[in-house]
């Protein structure tokens, strides 16, 4: 009988060749101790984004519908992890990632979880997205005691 993960990480991808592997790679090198499984959204893309996805051996399932959203319902339903994790594609993530996110959980009462990400700086827009939107949550939590916007490309939730 095959155990089911303790925490299963969406990754919705569409035209992603040049930036997945790096992600994937940072995935798969966790120093997580339990069980996980990494479930790659191809959202029709038309290069060769699954391909490079599939040789890192993960679960690869298709969103018909061209929207993250849709990608990341779909990777929702699929995930079979009590804990469900948002990445992207354009980020890299530290080898105790997961392990720092199931940490978090061990609070009964904790039910999602998030932070800032290392995004890749192609393009270079997309990377001062991440820089400027996290200094601005990070200064109105200071102000507020609040976290008010959490980002899906390091998010964690109860399922």
């Amino acid at each position: 009988m095959q155990r089911s993960p303790a925490i299963s990480i969406v990754v919705p991808a569409y035209n992603e060749e040049k930036l997945i592997g790096r992600c994937l790679a940072s995935l798969k090198n966790q120093d997580f101790s339990g069980l996980y499984e990494i479930i790659v959204v191809n959202n029709n893309s038309v290069d060769k984004t699954e391909e490079i996805a599939r040789t890192f051996n993960v679960r690869v399932i298709t969103e018909s519908m061209q929207s993250v959203v849709a990608a990341r319902d779909r990777g929702l339903r699929a995930a079979r992890g009590d804990i469900v994790v948002g990445a992207d594609c354009d980020c890299v993530y530290p080898p105790h990632w997961l392990k720092t996110i199931y940490a978090e959980f061990a609070d009964p009462k904790t039910v999602a979880a998030g932070g800032p990400a290392i995004a890749e700086k192609i393009p270079y827009c997309a990377y001062l997205t991440y820089k400027l939107g996290f200094n601005m949550v990070k200064f109105l939590n200071k102000i507020t005691g609040q976290v008010l916007y959490l980002g899906g490309f390091n998010l964690a939730f109860r399922r």
